[in-house]
């Protein structure tokens, strides 16, 4: 009677785990996807710099300083503040000064891997004196070089490629770098940038609307000349792939980036453009074809990267300029000539879908990729937000959920081979 029993309660075990699992594979767009948040660190920082990877609080007045890239005979000089510099051979030993804050660090072989921090350091002694009873302590103020973490991505990682690329294409794209848009092998990113820009904007500005479903179909290549040959319009997402491949094939690492959002179920205006790692700034810019926006500065002349951006938009800054592309020319301007476009993209409620290599692979639909995404954490974009959170809840129950149907399934199978094995044993 209690292995009837047993029988009909594994059964009904099972048939929920097979419905709760097949009702949640039916409705798997619906947010059981697992999501990945970055924050500014891991998307503006990359592998290829070097950054610090540790502190190390000696007491004594004195921190240790470990970076990810450093060699054993390296020779420091250290200022703070305004007092006179001192050597540290090797590692990077800080002599921390209660009441001073700006320590400057110089490779003097190595301009590059010069850096500054801020440091907050209290003495026991202090805290004595105020009544309290605290160890010394040192307190990071900032930092000028990053802050190594496991989320920090190589560069290459978020590489936008389109399967639909040949390798003919790349060809076609390389001639066409060196003989019709002239890019020369001294030039710098940003001019490369520029005139890479100027090239697709002349031929395609005036031919932006809705694509043709036609254009799904094409490589970034096709789409330009699906355009040209005026058998279609381009929108943001076919600038946006257009201008990366022309300028990854050019040696600029280019990023897909997409801003998106909703309002009490409805979705928000999206909108696609890029970023380009520019290696002698050492940073990320924002680049969009479609408002014919090649570059977003400040009154500092530094470039700006697309959150930069959004949130200087957001304070209403006024002292933005940007380069623009408009009647066969390239010019510099105020941003308040292009604040109009970006107002239906960049509020408050507005989040950044930044894509990684993986997106673009040919094998991202495949059988074994898509499961393996469906049931692990293996995402090909990351999410920035400011002012909204995003919640995986759903897919770890749908994780939880699987897994149990497996072990459960494995139970089953195991009390059966030993109730099988037992019927079988001799008396």
């Amino acid at each position: 009677m209690k292995s009837k029993r047993l029988k009909i309660l594994n059964g009904f075990i099972l048939l929920t785990l097979l419905i709760l699992n097949l009702l949640i594979f039916l409705n798997r767009d619906n947010g059981y996807a697992y999501t990945e948040v970055l924050n500014y660190n891991a998307l503006y920082n990359i592998k290829e710099n070097f950054q610090i990877s540790r502190f190390a609080y000696n007491g004594n007045d004195s921190l240790s300083v470990f970076l990810n890239k450093q060699g054993g005979n390296v020779n420091w000089e250290i200022t703070v503040d305004s007092l006179n510099p001192y050597a540290s051979e090797g590692s990077i030993q800080l002599k921390l000064i209660e009441g001073k804050h700006e320590y400057r660090i110089k490779n003097i072989e190595h301009k590059d891997e010069s850096f500054s921090l801020g440091l907050n350091y209290v003495t026991d002694k202090t805290y004595q004196k105020a009544g309290r009873k605290r160890a010394s302590d040192v307190e990071l103020l900032y930092s000028s070089a990053g802050l190594d973490n496991e989320q920090i991505q190589s560069k290459d990682f978020w590489k936008q490629s389109s399967a639909l690329t040949t390798e003919e294409e790349v060809k076609d794209v390389s001639s066409i770098l060196k003989n019709d848009i002239k890019i020369l092998y001294p030039d710098s990113a940003i001019e490369k940038i520029k005139k890479i820009g100027a090239y697709i904007l002349a031929r395609l500005q005036s031919k932006q609307g809705t694509p043709s479903d036609t254009m799904d179909k094409l490589s970034p290549q096709q789409r330009f000349d699906h355009a040209l040959n005026n058998h279609s319009k381009v929108w943001c997402g076919d600038f946006a792939d257009i201008f990366s491949l022309y300028a990854n094939t050019a040696g600029i690492t280019t990023r897909l980036v997409c801003t998106e959002g909703e309002a009490h179920g409805i979705p928000k205006s999206g909108h696609s453009f890029n970023e380009c790692y520019i290696p002698e700034l050492k940073q990320w810019v924002f680049v969009d074809l479609t408002s014919g926006t090649l570059f977003v500065q400040n009154s500092q002349g530094n470039y700006l990267n697309s959150i930069d951006f959004y949130n200087a938009h957001l304070l209403r800054s006024s002292d933005l300029k940007v380069t623009k592309f408009e009647n066969d020319s390239l010019f510099e301007t105020p941003y308040l000539v292009n604040r109009s476009f970006y107002k239906d993209y960049f509020n408050m409620e507005t989040y950044f879908v930044f894509y990684n290599a993986a997106q673009f692979s040919k094998d991202l639909y495949s059988f074994q990729n898509k499961w393996l995404r469906y049931i692990f954490k293996r995402p090909t974009f990351a999410v920035y937000a400011n002012s909204s959170s995003v919640d995986n809840r759903l897919f770890y129950i749908k994780q939880g959920l699987f897994f149990s149907l497996l072990i459960f399934i494995g139970y089953l199978i195991t009390v059966s081979f030993f109730t099988k094995l037992s019927k079988h044993k001799p008396d």
